[in-house]
């Protein structure tokens, strides 16, 4: 980047601007992740999607608008966001809900739910945390590998 560029990005941030490369003239990249994923997989017309922590589902309605010929896994380990999920999901075409965690080994944890789903988490709460947690539960943990293996999913 040169001296110029750099010099009126640097003016601009102050004012609460930036400036950002674009793909082509689509969109600028880094702004949304739904329009950078469908650029990046402009070739797939139908790819699977592992939607890790689903929660109740918010993630899959952006999928399915970027994707509509995807095949969406989504995974929540919270029994009770879970059943929220699977109502969500349940008239969405090719999704499937899993009520698993996914982690670094096939294991169960400890995963404590908090009364604002969205901060549930295996890890306790800290001070940079709202809510509080309603319950702890032990929930299986599956890898990405294992799962795919196990589904006979060769590509994500």
């Amino acid at each position: 980047m040169n001296l110029l560029v750099k010099s009126i990005r640097r003016l601009l941030r102050r004012r609460g601007f930036d400036i950002v490369r674009v793909l082509g003239s689509q969109h600028p990249l880094g702004h949304d992740p739904f329009l950078d994923m469908r650029h990046l997989l402009y070739e797939q017309e139908s790819p699977i999607i592992f939607d890790v922590g689903a929660n109740t589902g918010q993630s899959v309605d952006q999928f399915k608008e970027a994707f509509p010929g995807s095949h969406i896994h989504s995974f929540e380990p919270s029994p009770l966001t879970y059943e929220h999920l699977k109502t969500h999901c349940g008239n969405i075409s090719d999704v499937t809900t899993w009520n698993l965690g996914v982690g670094a080994l096939n294991t169960h944890l400890v995963f404590h739910e908090n009364e604002q789903s969205d901060m549930s988490s295996f890890l306790l709460p800290s001070e940079l945390c709202w809510g509080r947690v309603v319950r702890s539960t032990e929930v299986r943990v599956v890898t990405l590998d294992a799962f795919a293996h196990e589904h006979g999913i060769d590509y994500v």
